[in-house]
């Protein structure tokens, strides 16, 4: 007798709905100088300021961190987060 090994299949997504995770650009292009991000999510914000999100949406919510919602939500420009650090080093120096 031989045992055969069961190979698990992806589940594929319905008709008419993205793919979770999946992306377009090919895998050697991820990297290139002409896919810089340019907005950030509320969870790679948190990840760059070692905060939580529940933090970054505060801060966002008081003002102190610039952002645009994009349909229903919210990305952070990079150089927003930079303008807010450099923002709080200027505070507690002064």
């Amino acid at each position: 007798m031989t045992a055969k090994t069961a190979t698990k299949q992806q589940p594929k997504p319905q008709a008419g709905r993205k793919a979770v995770g999946k992306s377009t650009i090919p895998r050697g292009r991820l990297n290139s100088p002409e896919l810089v991000k340019v907005l950030l999510t509320v969870e790679e914000t948190a990840h760059k300021l070692s905060v939580g999100r529940s933090a970054v949406y505060g801060l966002m919510r008081r003002g102190e961190l610039r952002y645009i919602t994009v349909g229903r939500v919210r990305r952070v420009p990079v150089d927003a987060v930079g303008e807010y650090v450099a923002h709080q080093l200027g505070r507690s120096v002064a």
